[in-house]
């Protein structure tokens, strides 16, 4: 394995996903300064929020999309109602795309769940999520979280 190989193995995921979402935004035109992270792991708290969910995700993809679809549900929550449900509706209208009805129905019913979770055990959690890296390890997934201060 060479040595430029080795060392990006070895690269924390954490600074992979911050240099990720700063590429990402660098490429937009847009500016972030990502500082050290202050109080609670946002994926800790991701980790316990899908925790009854958990038993379903024995794979890296299955993992990964109970953790978008936390996500899009986590940051709904945030929102003022009106626009959560507008936002729910633009993800129920690229999901029908290329769904039958029943996965659009298990979609809404799973966004319920998530925010009836979100608002009852983590109100006072007012961080947006932007961005996400999974990874798989030898001792299981590996979750990195980028969130608003």
């Amino acid at each position: 394995m060479s040595r430029r190989r080795r060392r990006k193995s070895r690269q924390n995921p954490l600074e992979s996903l911050k240099q990720k979402v700063e590429t990402e935004m660098r490429q937009a035109g847009r500016e972030l300064r990502i500082g050290p992270s202050t109080g609670e792991k946002m994926s800790e708290v991701l980790s316990e929020f899908i925790e009854p969910w958990i038993e379903a995700a024995d794979t890296l993809q299955s993992y990964d999309k109970l953790i978008g679809t936390a996500i899009i549900a986590w940051n709904a929550a945030l929102l003022p109602k009106d626009q959560r449900q507008k936002m729910l509706d633009d993800m129920a209208r690229t999901i029908a795309a290329t769904a039958d009805k029943q996965t659009l129905k298990d979609f809404q019913v799973i966004m319920a769940d998530f925010i009836r979770r979100k608002e009852r055990h983590f109100a006072d959690h007012k961080r947006f999520i932007f961005s996400y890296e999974v990874k798989e390890t030898k001792n299981g997934f590996h979750l990195a979280v980028a969130s608003t201060p």
